[in-house]
């Protein structure tokens, strides 16, 4: 599995996280709650599949080892 999202994508999807997370909770709305999985895998694995399938990569250390290829 290649790594795809740089540093500032996986705090992006952490926030974006925490912030459903928090509607969520203050709505008592435990089905809002759930749309903040697939930001949290995604940030806990450093790899989107939505990013892959564009052919977008924003992992600089990634980028550097296909050029070095």
């Amino acid at each position: 599995m290649k790594y795809n999202l740089s540093f500032k994508d996986i705090l992006v999807r952490y926030v974006i996280m925490v912030v459903i997370l928090m509607a969520g909770a203050l709505t008592q709305q435990v089905w809002l709650m759930f749309f903040s999985l697939p930001f949290f895998i995604t940030a806990l694995l450093g790899m989107c599949p939505v990013y892959a399938a564009m052919g977008i990569n924003n992992n600089p250390e990634a980028a550097s080892e296909e050029d070095d290829h």
